[in-house]
């Protein structure tokens, strides 16, 4: 898979699969956002995360997807500097 440079999305990512989905996109070179609605879970990973990666290279969202008017219109700095709409 080649994703280096890339940005990509992960659902669940604070634990588990999810998690070890994260890492092994940082260990390719690519840049994540990690979506959970497990607050502390997800900032612990991405601190976990930032130690062994640059810290640029993760961002955490609070968020639960199964319900969209958490995602709608919510604006963020995305990880390649733009501002971008979820």
């Amino acid at each position: 898979m080649h994703v280096n440079g890339k940005v990509a999305l992960v659902t669940g990512a604070a634990q588990g699969i999810g998690r070890a989905f994260v890492q092994a996109l940082l260990d390719k070179g690519a840049k994540v956002a990690l979506l959970d609605r497990n607050r502390e879970a997800g900032r612990d990973s991405k601190a976990a995360l930032d130690a062994l990666f640059e810290a640029q290279r993760t961002l955490f969202i609070q968020c639960d997807v199964t319900e969209p008017e958490q995602l709608k219109g919510e604006q963020i700095w995305n990880l390649s500097g733009q501002q971008s709409t979820v």
